[in-house]
């Protein structure tokens, strides 16, 4: 009959609690330190995270009266936003920007023909971001027009 050397089973265990509490260890600075930097503990910021850049939304022309048609145009691989209901969040002026859900659908070419209100107020509207209408995430985005009465 093998009897188990009680000797080596505790030096292994032994070895495992430490590893154990090293790792424990390491793992609680890194909350802390995210905690610090950030206010949340479960923040996890990664150096590889690739932020994409905003995206360009054009408007032609950039200056139009209350009542006017603009073209929005949104460049970026046509296939990616062509088609598709999107959703904007935009500001006038300095006010706190508005979500405005499914806003306008784009044609083939990612672009959308948009008449302004007649009463709209005069102001630059700035979009901030832009989503496809029924999605969770927004894209931040770049772009602004400016109404004039």
């Amino acid at each position: 009959m093998n009897r188990p050397n009680w000797a080596r089973l505790s030096v292994l265990w032994r070895t495992v609690a430490i590893f154990g509490a090293i790792l424990a260890a390491v793992l609680l600075f890194l909350m802390i330190r995210n905690w610090i930097s950030t206010g949340n503990p479960l923040h996890a910021k990664s150096s590889l995270a690739v932020t994409p850049p905003p995206v360009k939304i054009g408007f032609s022309p950039a200056t139009i009266h209350a009542g006017e048609s603009y073209t929005m145009i949104m460049p970026q691989p046509i296939g990616e936003w062509a088609g598709q209901w999107v959703d904007m969040r935009v500001a006038c002026d300095d006010d706190k920007p508005a979500e405005v859900l499914h806003f306008k659908q784009l044609d083939s070419q990612g672009q959308v023909r948009v008449t302004v209100d007649p009463t709209f107020r005069a102001c630059q509207v700035k979009v901030s971001g832009v989503r496809r209408s029924g999605d969770r995430d927004w894209h931040d985005a770049t772009g602004s027009i400016t109404v004039q009465r």
